[in-house]
């Protein structure tokens, strides 16, 4: 069994309960996609399965969305410190660890993704329908939504 905990909390992440409207667009197809609002939540990603248990600190979107504080390199998952934009459900609308989507944003060095004030980042496109797929570019926008 695979298993990372998120370490949350820490001084590069949200403050539990911040809020953000997203939308990523893919460069690739110029579609544009939103996924509306998300609150950054304590333990907001969980797999628990006999294959793997992760749990991360997350904003939590509808529909099977999650953009993950990724606080440590998942190699068995290719996953790369940083943060990760993440469509993962399955029948019972939980995460199964089958990515749906996945883009990644290595964080560079001493630096971070602020999510206190609106802005973008261009996340890598590594992921559709479960799959590995040549690395694509998406960029990520938000606004800071009040409460």
């Amino acid at each position: 069994i695979a298993e990372v905990v998120g370490c949350g909390g820490d001084s590069n992440s949200p403050k539990f309960g911040s809020r953000v409207n997203l939308s990523y667009e893919h460069t690739m197809s110029n579609e544009t996609v939103s996924l509306g609002e998300a609150v950054f939540t304590e333990n907001g990603f969980v797999i628990s399965s006999d294959r793997i248990n992760v749990t991360s600190d997350a904003f939590v979107f509808s529909e099977g969305w999650y953009l993950i504080h990724q606080q440590v390199d998942f190699p068995a998952a290719r996953a790369r410190a940083g943060w990760l934009l993440v469509q993962d459900t399955s029948e019972e609308n939980t995460p199964d660890g089958v990515a749906e989507f996945r883009a990644q944003y290595t964080v560079p060095q001493n630096t971070n993704l602020d999510f206190s004030t609106s802005g973008k980042a261009t996340f890598v496109l590594d992921i559709i329908g479960g799959s590995l797929i040549s690395e694509e570019d998406v960029i990520c926008k938000w606004t800071v939504s009040k409460p």
